[in-house]
């Protein structure tokens, strides 16, 4: 036999402990990275679940238990599913804007789940800062120009709120009579009996900011400072304006002048596209648009030193809600047939040049009509 035969039909020598301790140890490296990846899919189908439970409650999955509805009454049970459609429906426009979601939402990596979902709130927390500190300026003058309101300053908030008169009245309820002395007085104080935060139905919200509680559709949302043909107010800064915010606002003798001037004279780069085209708006004025518009309006006539949901006992998330449901949960046929109104009324004064969009195919069905009938003639 030869001696490479005897080499190649030799036996392997026995693994040192050294090798048998490196091989358990990969072993259990790469059973641990198979945990991890188990786990963190998990927990991705965890959060998506959640979502979905979130956004739309009729889509859970056959098996998975719902907690939030077991030991509800009937009532408790509707105020759920109407924040479960609320939110189904905040979805799904958020995945029509920003229709990437669908990829990191499809994607097993948690991490990138978490990271992209911080970045869309932090940009919308930045977008609402923006749009609060441009109403914070505007105000301002609007309210001077309208009703000669001071001292207002458009560098902060301070002396806005019931204690300015002219703020106070507009963030009055209509249930109770900003006018009268004593009525004032004690919406100032607290009392509460005349508790404001009852009633989402503010006079700065009522055209003429005069409503009636036996008809409290009547004359809402229509107020000037959300909206007024060829004027610059609250629903025109924040969705239609091309304009960097300014911060010099001129002499206190003439700040208002000065100020607009600045905007109007100021050489730019290319127009930038506004809020509304970056929304797809289209030439149509969204609900959800319109009560964004009414909380930053309500906010801005506060005294509140910065952002929050809750100030003095007005929550603004709950504000935002009621109008909200207000549009997409009208309870009858002349409820719906007020919001379309509504909405009509707002689309002519946001978009009055606006054209309704034609059939696209009547000219290609035109023509074919016309094709056939020649063919026939010759024929």
């Amino acid at each position: 036999m030869s001696p490479s035969a005897r080499t190649s039909s030799s036996p392997s020598p026995p693994a040192s402990l050294e090798d048998k301790v490196a091989s358990l140890e990969r072993q259990l490296q790469e059973r641990n990275q198979q945990l991890a990846a188990a786990t963190s899919t998990k927990k991705k189908q965890i959060v998506i679940l959640t979502m979905m439970g979130e956004a739309d409650w009729r889509m859970l999955p056959e098996g998975f238990n719902d907690p939030e509805i077991e030991n509800l009454t009937l009532e408790e049970e509707e105020d759920l599913k109407r924040i479960r459609d609320r939110l189904f429906t905040g979805f799904t426009l958020l995945l029509n804007l920003v229709p990437q979601i669908t990829t990191v939402l499809q994607s097993p990596d948690l991490t990138a789940l978490t990271t992209y979902a911080t970045r869309l709130q932090d940009g919308a927390n930045s977008a609402r800062s923006d749009d609060i500190s441009r109403i914070k300026i505007d105000l301002v003058f609007w309210l001077r120009k309208q009703c000669g309101a001071n001292p207002l300053s458009p560098d902060n908030r301070d002396n806005r709120g019931l204690q300015h008169d002219v703020c106070g009245h507009l963030l009055c309820p209509i249930d109770f009579d900003w006018d009268d002395e004593d009525v004032r007085a004690a919406i100032r104080n607290g009392t509460s009996t005349f508790n404001i935060n009852d009633s989402f139905f503010l006079r700065c919200l009522y055209k003429n900011e005069a409503g009636d509680t036996n008809d409290l559709q009547a004359g809402f949302l229509r107020h000037n400072l959300l909206l007024k043909v060829n004027q610059s107010t609250t629903f025109r800064a924040i969705f239609l304006s091309n304009d960097d915010l300014e911060n010099n606002f001129g002499t206190e003798a003439e700040p208002s002048t000065q100020w607009y001037s600045r905007r109007k004279t100021k050489q730019r780069g290319p127009t930038r596209a506004n809020v509304a085209t970056i929304l797809k708006m289209n030439g149509k004025v969204t609900s959800r648009s319109i009560a964004y518009t009414a909380v930053i309006l309500v906010f801005n006539l506060t005294d509140a030193v910065q952002w929050t949901e809750c100030h003095n006992g007005f929550d603004f998330r709950a504000f935002y809600e009621f109008l909200v449901d207000y549009f997409e949960e009208p309870q009858d046929a002349s409820s719906r047939r007020h919001v379309n109104a509504l909405l009509q009324y707002w689309n002519k004064s946001v978009f009055p040049n606006r054209v309704t969009g034609g059939d696209t195919r009547a000219s290609t069905r035109r023509m074919a009509l016309q094709r056939s009938g020649g063919d026939m003639l010759v024929a």
